[in-house]
């Protein structure tokens, strides 16, 4: 897995923030198409799209 620099900041990847109260509309917009996991900010603390559907990252890689 993926190490966390920083709130929202992985190597590799451009991250925005994206709130989303259903995981299933994050999947149908796109986002996170491969699968991994990446973490959110909420309440201070990181949380992870797949455990819980309070909030979601979407990613593109760096060209």
């Amino acid at each position: 897995m993926l190490e966390p620099l920083d709130w929202g900041v992985w190597p590799g990847f451009d991250v925005q923030a994206t709130v989303l109260r259903d995981m299933n509309v994050a999947v149908q917009k796109g986002l996170n198409p491969e699968g991994l996991v990446f973490p959110c900010r909420e309440s201070g603390r990181t949380v992870f799209g797949q455990a819980r559907a309070v909030a979601f990252i979407s990613c593109r890689l760096r060209r």
